[in-house]
């Protein structure tokens, strides 16, 4: 959950004044809420999805990640496999879906 002292935060505007800092905080505290509700740790995590996590965590809130500055590289990595094993995850429920034959949810009726 993202806090904010009353120093950090944005200032009170009216209804029909955009705030892009709002907004994007709402997005970035409603995307950490779904991954952190999404994880099983271990069983649907592995080192790349940890590190990448870590990385949007420390992204969204503006702390520091040290891994990000210092192996800057490495981290690309792992978004990219943690990007590349969800869309193999999709690519395999998609076919899945495919070769699985529809259920007749008919009611059988008495002759």
């Amino acid at each position: 959950m993202i806090t904010l002292s009353s120093q950090n935060a944005p200032p009170l505007r009216t209804m029909n004044e955009p705030s892009n800092e709002y907004e994007a905080l709402t997005e970035g505290s409603m995307a950490l809420q779904r991954m952190n509700a999404a994880e099983n740790f271990p069983r649907n995590t592995c080192p790349a999805s940890r590190i990448a996590a870590g990385v949007a965590e420390a992204l969204i809130t503006g702390r520091p990640y040290p891994l990000l500055t210092e192996e800057r590289e490495y981290c690309g990595a792992m978004l990219a496999a943690t990007v590349a094993a969800l869309w193999e995850a999709r690519t395999a429920t998609i076919k899945e879906s495919l070769t699985v034959p529809p259920v007749d949810n008919a009611v059988d009726k008495p002759t």
